[in-house]
This record gives C-alpha cells, sequence and structure tokens, in this order.
C-alpha cells in the first residue's frame, strides 16, 4: 500500500513578477500535488499567488515518462483535481498552474511525483505452488507457495488432501502445514496441497501438482519376483515388461508402468514422458542407453513400487547385416543323402531372418541354382552326380539384406550298397526308406536352446531297433495354431537329428511357461494314416534367454 505523500517543488518555471502599477499575479509558492499515487486515486495540486485581485486559476495536468521527459497534456485534465487512470501506472506526473488577473498571466510547475502505482490487488497465483520430496510412507512431502502477485505483505495458510486414482479429492484432518509426513492411510493415493493467499484487499487459493502414488506401509504388496525385459532392445522395435510376482492382503493387483530410460551402467535412469504402458518402442533418444521401467502393484490397501531388470543397450540406426563366418555345409555327400547348412555368422540389427538357395557346380566357374532347394536341408538326386553342391545364405533385417556362400562340398558319389552306417558315437544309422512296417518311427530324443527373439528345438528319430533314423520327414505344430511361425518339414541327418529355430509370433512371448508342440515323423512317400509314422506332443518351457 503506498502511503499518503505530498510532493512539494521550487520550481516556478514562468513565474512572473508584481510590479508597483498592479500587474500579473506573482507566484510565491510553487504548486503542490498531494494525493494517493494509485490510479483510481485523487490527486489536488495548491499554490501560492499575489496580485491585483480578482486572480483566476487554470490547470494542465501532464503525463511524464518514469525518467520525468517526454511530458504531455493529459487530455481533459484541466480541474484543480485529477483522478489518476491506469495509463498513468508506471509513469509521474507534473501539473502547470496558470494565474490570471487583470493585469495579466503568470504559469508555474509543480515538481514531478513519484512513480504512480498499479490499483490496489489482492493475491492472484502466477506460478503454481509444487511438491518436493519422495511419495513414500513415512517420507514428508513440502509444498512451496508458487508465484503470486498482488499488494504486499501477503500471509500464506496450507491444507493438503488425499485424492484417489479417480480424482476425487478430501482435506486430510490437521494437515495444515507446508509439509506434511505420509502415512499409512496415504499408500496407494496421491496428495496434493491448496495454498491459501490473503492481503488486505482479498484472498484466493491455488492447488499443487499432485504427488506420485504413495508406495509403501504395513499394507502394501510384496513382490517376490522382478518385473523382466522382454524383446530386442533397438530402435523401432518393441519392448515388453512384465508385472513379475506378487503377494499381498487384498488383491486383486492392478499394475501401473513408467518406462525409464538409464546409462550403460544402470545407475542413472530417468523416467521416458509418455511411456506408461506394458511396452514400448525405442526411439533414436534411446540409442547407447538401457531401458527399464518402474512397475506399481496397487491393490485397495495400498500400493508398492519397485524396478524391472534393465535391457540389453538399444541399438542405435539399424545396421545392415554382415557376414563374419560363412555357412557351413555337412552331411554325407552322396545321392540319396541329406545335406545340412548352417546359417554362419552375421552382425546387424536384431531380428535378422535367414533364407536358403542351394547351387550345383559343374565347373570350377559354373554354378546354377537348383530348383525349389530353398530350405536349410538339401537332399542329393541323381542330377547331383559328379558335382559339387553349396549353399547361398540371406541375412535381412529393417536395414536390408546380404548374402554369404558356404565353400562347395566335396564331389556327390553314389549311394553305398548298404543301407545301414556305423557312426563314430557307436550308433546305427538307416534311412527311413529302408523301414517297413511293423516298424514305427520313434522321437525318443527332445532338445531346446533357447536365444533372443526365438528357441530352437532339436529332435531325434530312431527305430523299434534303437537305430536313429536319417531322412525321415519332421513336422512340427505349436499348440494353439498360430503361436510360432510356420515352419516346413524337414528331414533327419546322418545321425538322425533335425531342428527347427522357431520365431514366436505377436500372440507369444517368451517370458515363462511352458509352449505344447505337436510333432510328426514320417516316411517320404507313406500315407500318414498308416506305415511306420508316428507322432508326440512335446512340452517346451520357455524362458528369457541371452
Amino acid at each position: 500500500m503506498f502511503a499518503l505523500g505530498l510532493v512539494a517543488a521550487f520550481a516556478g518555471a514562468g513565474a512572473g513578477r508584481a510590479s508597483a502599477d498592479g500587474g500579473a499575479p506573482v507566484n510565491t509558492a510553487a504548486p503542490v500535488i498531494s494525493g494517493i499515487l494509485r490510479a483510481g486515486q485523487v490527486l489536488m495540486v495548491s499554490s501560492g499567488w499575489t496580485g491585483t485581485e480578482p486572480i483566476y486559476y487554470t490547470y494542465q495536468w501532464q503525463r511524464c515518462d518514469a525518467s520525468g521527459a517526454n511530458c504531455a497534456g493529459i487530455a481533459g485534465a484541466a480541474g484543480q483535481s485529477y483522478v489518476l487512470a491506469a495509463a498513468d501506472v508506471a509513469a509521474t506526473i507534473r501539473v502547470l498552474v496558470t494565474a490570471t488577473n487583470p493585469g495579466g498571466s503568470t504559469s508555474a510547475f509543480s515538481s514531478l511525483t513519484a512513480l504512480v502505482a498499479a490499483p490496489p490487488a489482492g493475491p492472484t497465483s502466477r506460478v503454481a505452488p509444487s511438491l518436493t520430496g519422495s511419495a513414500v510412507v513415512g517420507s514428508t512431502l513440502a509444498v512451496g507457495n508458487g508465484v503470486w502477485v498482488g499488494d504486499l505483505p501477503i500471509a500464506y495458510v496450507y491444507q493438503w488432501q488425499r485424492c484417489t486414482r479417480s480424482g476425487v479429492c478430501q482435506d486430510i484432518p490437521q494437515a495444515t502445514a507446508a509439509s506434511y509426513k505420509l502415512v499409512a492411510a496415504d499408500s496407494g493415493r496421491q496428495v496434493r496441497a491448496r495454498v491459501n493467499a490473503t492481503n488486505t484487499v482479498s484472498s484466493d487459493n491455488a492447488l499443487s501438482n499432485t504427488s506420485d502414488i504413495v508406495t509403501g506401509g504395513p499394507n502394501a504388496p510384496v513382490n517376490t519376483a522382478l518385473p523382466v525385459i522382454g524383446g530386442n532392445a533397438g530402435i523401432g522395435q518393441p519392448l515388453n515388461v512384465s508385472t513379475g510376482t506378487w503377494r499381498g492382503a487384498a488383491p486383486p493387483f492392478t499394475f501401473l508402468f513408467q518406462w525409464q530410460r538409464c546409462n550403460e551402467s544402470g545407475s542413472s535412469c530417468a523416467d521416458i514422458a509418455g511411456a506408461t504402458a506394458k511396452s514400448y518402442t525405442p526411439v533414436s533418444g534411446d540409442s547407447g542407453k538401457r531401458l527399464g521401467a518402474l512397475v506399481t502393484a496397487l491393490t485397495s490397501d495400498g500400493a508398492e513400487r519397485i524396478r524391472s531388470s534393465l535391457s540389453e543397450i538399444v541399438a542405435g540406426t539399424p545396421t545392415t547385416p554382415a557376414n563374419t563366418r560363412p555357412p557351413v555345409v555337412s552331411g554325407l555327400v552322396e545321392v540319396g543323402q541329406t545335406l545340412n547348412a548352417t546359417s554362419g555368422s552375421w552382425t546387424g540389427t536384431e531380428p535378422l531372418a535367414y533364407t536358403y538357395r542351394w547351387r550345383r557346380c559343374t565347373g570350377p566357374a559354373t554354378c546354377a541354382d537348383i530348383p525349389s532347394a530353398s530350405g536349410r536341408a538339401y537332399l542329393l538326386d541323381a542330377g547331383d552326380r559328379g558335382a559339387t553342391v553349396q549353399v547361398v545364405v540371406t541375412a535381412t533385417n529393417a536395414a536390408g539384406s546380404m548374402s554369404a556362400t558356404s565353400a562347395r562340398s566335396a564331389v556327390v558319389a553314389t549311394t553305398v550298397s548298404s543301407a545301414e552306417i556305423v557312426l563314430g558315437n557307436g550308433l546305427t544309422s538307416v534311412p527311413a526308406s529302408a523301414l517297413t512296417a511293423p516298424d514305427r518311427l520313434l522321437i525318443d530324443r527332445v532338445q531346446t536352446m533357447r536365444s533372443r527373439g526365438s528357441f530352437t528345438v532339436r529332435f531325434r528319430v530312431s527305430d523299434l531297433m534303437g537305430r536313429v533314423v536319417r531322412d525321415a520327414l519332421v513336422y512340427v505344430l505349436a499348440l494353439p495354431a498360430g503361436t510360432i511361425a510356420r515352419e516346413p518339414e524337414l528331414p533327419t541327418g546322418l545321425d538322425g537329428w533335425v531342428s527347427f529355430r522357431l520365431i514366436p509370433t505377436a500372440r507369444l512371448t517368451l517370458q515363462g511357461g511352458s509352449l505344447t508342440l505337436f510333432v510328426r515323423a514320417r516316411k517320404q512317400g507313406e500315407d500318414l494314416r498308416a506305415g511306420i509314422s508316428n507322432r508326440r506332443l512335446v512340452q517346451v518351457r520357455l524362458g528369457v534367454g541371452r
């Protein structure tokens, strides 16, 4: 509040001088402005004059800038008093008084006033109050007043509130200080503070931001197994987080998620704005970082929050596949035998998909693709006799494709006269074509190898005499159907084994549990409903591999 002030000056600009013969009035005391220097208030001017009566007075109020320069007359301001207007705020004021009698006229200026203030103002919030502190039972939150404008002094009082997730808030009894210690009743809720500001003009209030969901307390859920990040850590490749395992006094649980971006060591993490779903797709800003998620388990009695495992370092811009070790062809190089190819070793942004193309070579520089030979295995036929074969493997990802070619095989020979072959491990290998009923094909061994984004299952086929069976055709189907990408029927190798690299579809994630596989082994050309074919259900345990 500006106090009443009298602004005096002794500037007698243009002051006249009395003459013996009764000339114009003479100013004896410079004009003085009095009143409150605030918009809406009334200013008055008074001054002293001598001279022959009657003396008449006129006035012209002027507005000047803050330094007292650039003065200009105020339209209509021609009385002894003047009501300060909004245009006068932050300006200075002066007045020109002119005295007139029969002998003439004389003028005098007042001195400049101080700056004119704005009208009386109640408190108004310009920056909302804000909370500091951790939203954990037993911790203390504090509220800052924010920024207020209005006449000083301004006094503040506080009221803390407890809110549900739906936004219904109620005052917390006796929580009226600038800080508040969270109690068990706050677990699973959010809190905020209402700040009331008062001055001599009026009162107003403003709400702070709402805290995170308060965690902890005696009834909060307890985590017994950490949430786990699943998926390939690459830009544009979705990651997901499990909920982990929890126990608590009042299930069911509601789960909330907040993804975080961490440094390479995982020691410094920050929330990713808007990333509050169960899955998250890394963006360019995540390159070179690890990702994790805060998982909040919420019940009607309380809440608890825990950080998941961290992802691998996120790969940057997808890179084209590059071969670091060429494919290898293995198997008995004889007509009627099956050759198998590895994919070789590759670098590049995962996932990588592989295709195979077999070629027949009849001269040092003469090789041609073999029609329909596009699997990982190839059955040598009479057209291969006397030639060599090789495989071309193409790796493809989001950035592009690259191919690598194996070394050539040995020259393809004719089939050995005996169907049975004694292997180096002492087992006997027999071709499926040599078996007839009542013999049966048995799927007697299963091996599973998990890797990131896929898993490999190997099956061994044998007969009732314990011999391993080569060239048996094996087919795999996941139950329920559609949970893995469809795989072609593949033949067993010389050792009776055949491998399938199974890639999950969107309906299946590798995060625990099991998957049932329907496996069928048959003899080529044989009716599936008879003969020596056989079937088996295999249960495969799933998990996240590295």
